[in-house]
């Protein structure tokens, strides 16, 4: 027993306590915008990388060990694929299922023992984050939004589509089905708020609109 306490494998400790450490600040990303994917499950799938591609590095000729890598990528792919949601025409959780994917490729990183690397790619990271957040408040200063309009024929709907189109406004998923007598038009768009007021606006001072919500 004390033969087995004192051959512990000290690397594969360090790469654990590393994949945790790094699995743990991209989650925290996540978690403090209450994303489904947090700071356990970023953790976990960070170390989970790192000890199957440790595992990987130790077999040996003729096997080949970046089989094992390879269904890790397949594996990403499925966990992230069980984050992304649908949910009024809106999808989301794109951002956390590429997070996913990333955090597994840091895992291989340190698994390999490129410890240097794999936290500065974490940096790196992070560094866009910021980036990315002040580019989207101060440039586009857009946001997501999601619009229900209700119009009494069928022919109004493409008249809702040249509203947006005079404001230059793209949107991003459109579709129709008829309720009761009238039609309803559902819509996702990127806009900036004060402008969604303008289109919102606009919309219920045309007479065949008979309502709205947004």
């Amino acid at each position: 027993m004390d033969d087995i306490l004192f051959n512990l494998n000290s690397d594969l400790i360090l790469k654990s306590i590393a994949a945790c450490l790094i699995g743990f600040t991209i989650g925290l990303e996540r978690e403090f915008r209450n994303k489904p994917a947090g700071i356990k499950t970023f953790a976990l799938i960070c170390l989970g990388s790192t000890l199957f591609t440790d595992i990987s590095m130790s077999i040996l000729a003729p096997a080949d060990p970046s089989r094992v890598t390879a269904q890790i990528v397949s594996g990403l792919g499925f966990i992230g694929a069980g984050t992304i949601f649908q949910s009024r025409h809106v999808i989301t959780g794109l951002t956390t299922a590429a997070e996913l994917w990333v955090i597994g490729a840091l895992g291989a990183l340190i698994g390999m023992g490129k410890y240097s690397e794999a936290f500065s790619c974490l940096v790196i990271i992070y560094l866009y984050f910021g980036l990315s957040h002040i580019i989207q408040k101060l440039v586009f200063q857009k946001r997501k939004f999601y619009m229900e309009i209700i119009v009494k024929k069928k022919p109004h709907i493409a008249m809702i589509e040249d509203v947006f189109n005079e404001n230059k406004v793209f949107l991003k998923q459109k579709s129709w089905r008829k309720k009761d007598k009238h039609y309803k038009v559902e819509c996702s768009y990127f806009v900036n708020p004060v402008k969604n007021q303008d289109i919102k606006l606009k919309l219920k001072n045309l007479d065949f609109v008979v309502g709205i919500i947004n």
